[in-house]
């Protein structure tokens, strides 16, 4: 079936600020059958006001759905998913990404952004951005999915490798064998593992607040899988060794590596929005305004919402009390030049001037 042969989809608009759209995914046998699916609105907020939608927010407590984490690649819609009997324009990607995902007999529940999102319409994206964290959390499983894979990435043995570096954790014992470390990748594996980290996904900011909220996550590339503390641990141990002897292999991806053990540190050490800004300056995303956004539903001190709250902010140079969490919604109205100078206006309320002007000195 080709997009002439059916109108194009429509978004609904969402009912209130709490909900939120699920991709109910049709099953199929076939990997090159045309993707199919439904858009469905459910409620996140859970209780039992009365409310006409009730129904609504019924399905949503008994919903298991799964988020997607994953890299958008170029904006060019070039392939098609059938919703509601209507057309939507995909990446190639995203078209790659749903048929991996695809079930055989069952319908699959996910949360895609790029479809569950209505991206044209930049209040509504804007409310959800402010969900996305919750989203994250709230979701039963999150999926990476990394792209294709062909037998030149050796994707099975990267694994083999990551998990077994994630076995063998003990960093005094690894540093003892880093002869022998620095010669399995030299001669086997740094190949193969430099194209696996060079993934887009890796360098992506807003995969930072979505492996930090998400649970039971798995990472895709292809038809292979493996849970992402294989990963993340494997990579932490990889760059202990490199704090602990340092050496030349691996050095293109020090960066990346850092991100990793970042988030892996986050996990016992919440931090402010300077301090995240600060660690994970180098990672990437298409809209400027996203270096601020995809970090506030990580940040201990960041509110959507303009309320008094006094709070300890952790940061790099100790713990100090300040005055109330830092206000700032979300707007995709305004130019990026724009939100950063009402950010920096924000950052400089009382009790913070100092570590702004701490992290204007490190950013240089």
């Amino acid at each position: 079936m080709s997009s002439q042969d059916v109108p194009a989809y429509s978004y609904q608009p969402l009912a209130r600020s709490t909900s939120i759209r699920i991709l109910v995914l049709k099953p199929s046998l076939s990997f090159e059958d045309p993707l199919e699916a439904k858009l469905m609105h459910a409620d996140r907020s859970i209780d039992d006001e009365p409310t006409s939608d009730k129904e609504m927010r019924n399905i949503f407590s008994d919903l298991r759905y799964e988020a997607v984490s994953y890299c958008w690649g170029k904006a060019d819609f070039t392939h098609t998913l059938i919703c509601d009997g209507k057309w939507l324009g995909i990446t190639a990607n995203v078209n790659s990404m749903l048929r991996h995902l695809r079930k055989p007999s069952k319908p699959r529940h996910l949360w895609v952004d790029a479809l569950c999102l209505n991206q044209t319409d930049m209040q509504e994206k804007a409310v959800q951005v402010q969900l996305m964290g919750d989203i994250y959390k709230q979701a039963h499983k999150v999926q990476i999915w990394l792209g294709e894979n062909d037998e030149d990435d050796y994707i099975l043995e990267v694994y083999g490798l990551l998990k077994a570096l994630a076995v063998t954790s003990n960093a005094v014992f690894l540093t003892q064998r880093r002869e022998e470390m620095r010669n399995l990748f030299k001669k086997a594996m740094e190949p193969a593992f430099d194209r696996f980290v060079a993934r887009p996904w890796f360098s992506r900011k807003w995969i930072l607040q979505e492996v930090y909220h998400g649970k039971s996550i798995t990472i895709r590339c292809g038809r292979t899988k493996i849970p992402w503390f294989w990963v993340r641990d494997g990579i932490c141990a990889i760059e202990e060794i490199m704090r602990r002897v340092g050496g030349s292999f691996l050095t293109s991806h020090t960066k990346t590596m850092r991100h990793i053990w970042g988030l892996q540190k986050l996990s016992s050490q919440p931090s402010s929005i300077m301090d995240l800004l600060y660690e994970f300056s180098g990672t990437e995303c298409s809209d400027q305004r996203d270096r601020l956004y995809a970090l506030f539903n990580m940040a201990i001190d960041m509110s959507v919402e303009d309320i008094s709250v006094y709070d300890s902010v952790i940061c790099a140079y100790g713990s100090s009390r300040v005055n109330k969490k830092i206000y700032f919604p979300v707007n995709y109205s305004n130019h990026w030049v724009d939100v950063y100078t009402d950010f920096a206006r924000a950052c400089l309320s009382p009790g913070r001037e100092l570590n702004f002007l701490q992290h204007m000195v490190m950013f240089g």
